[in-house]
């Protein structure tokens, strides 16, 4: 598995350097999520690339992997739920939306934590939750990838297209706006901020008539537990920013514990 390992890191052009440093975080990842080499070391490698943690020289690829073990076990370990399932799910989600959620405007901290809350308020796994977010983003920014995905997943392309107007006719009518001053949209980190921020004031009907147009009806639930959670997701992300060294520690603890059985 260790050879695994080193094949997929050599074949990513990583350095013979860089390969040995990213091996020992990669090894702690395998050990808290309890996945096997091939598949830790492919999703981490997806993940740096959806986030393009490599390109503007402020990591390089064993800082980028410690950093993603740090932020995910920082959510994962502290989810009411098996740590290395926890741990599982949340690699899931992100492999699953990450890119998308990336583009639409979400920070990796942040997407963490919503893909933790919405696994344990809502028992499902990560990719489910990670596709609610798909839909979501879809709805709210009219994103063409996120519509175009959804398509290529059965989804009815132009029925997205349509209720994306109505998604801004939603947040005008709780006095929110999808864009900016200049007529850009939001992130939408800050458009679901803001809309958690109302709503606790809307009144249930509101909440319904929101959730489905931003949500759509299948996946209005989602949209519904992330805004009566979302101070679960405040926290988690907290947590997540303030994760250095969270992975190497969660690993050795890990370590320590079979050692002792």
């Amino acid at each position: 598995e260790v050879l695994n390992m080193m094949k997929v890191y050599s074949n990513a052009g990583t350095s013979v350097e860089e390969v040995n440093k990213q091996m020992k975080a990669s090894v702690a990842f395998q050990n808290v999520s309890d996945l096997d080499a091939t598949t830790v070391t492919q999703s981490i490698q997806t993940i740096i690339q959806q986030y393009k943690l490599l390109e503007n020289g402020t990591m390089d690829a064993a800082q980028a992997t410690e950093y993603l073990g740090d932020v995910m076990v920082a959510v994962a370990y502290n989810l009411a739920k098996e740590e290395s399932v926890a741990m599982q799910e949340v690699i899931s989600g992100i492999e699953t939306a990450g890119n998308m959620i990336k583009t639409s405007g979400g920070s990796f901290e942040w997407f963490t934590a919503v893909i933790g809350t919405l696994s344990e308020v809502m028992n499902a796994s990560g990719s489910e939750t990670a596709n609610a977010m798909k839909m979501i983003a879809a709805r709210t920014l009219k994103s063409k990838e996120a519509i175009e995905d959804l398509a290529d997943s059965g989804e009815d392309m132009e029925d997205i297209e349509i209720a994306a107007s109505n998604a801004e006719k939603a947040l005008n009518s709780i006095g929110l706006s999808a864009r900016n001053s200049n007529g850009d949209f939001k992130d939408l980190e800050v458009i679901l901020g803001e809309v958690a921020g109302k709503w606790d004031t809307l009144s249930d009907a509101t909440k319904q008539y929101v959730s489905e147009q931003l949500a759509g009806n299948n996946r209005r639930s989602y949209f519904i537990g992330l805004m009566e959670n979302y101070k679960r997701v405040e926290e988690l992300q907290l947590k997540a920013e303030n994760s250095s060294g969270a992975l190497m520690e969660a690993s050795e603890k890990k370590a320590e514990s079979l050692e002792g059985r």
